[in-house]
């Protein structure tokens, strides 16, 4: 699950998806990282949070970014 460790640098915003009921992050990525906006969705599993692409599971939205921003 390599994909969706260390993405958000300091710029994201958490959002409301075009998918009903549902939350995503858009994440300006470093130059040099990708594409300069990559875009996921926020799922919910049995009371946890996680990435679209990620097993990792986070008790709430500021425990998820946390994780990923604690990497730049």
């Amino acid at each position: 699950d390599s994909s969706a460790e260390c993405l958000f640098p300091q710029t994201f915003i958490v959002r409301q998806s075009s998918k009903s009921r549902t939350l995503a992050i858009s994440v300006r990525l470093p130059e040099g990282k990708g594409p300069s906006v990559e875009h996921y969705l926020i799922e919910e599993h049995g009371g946890s949070m996680c990435l679209e692409t990620s097993r990792n599971r986070f008790p709430n939205i500021p425990s998820l970014v946390a994780h990923y921003c604690r990497c730049w």
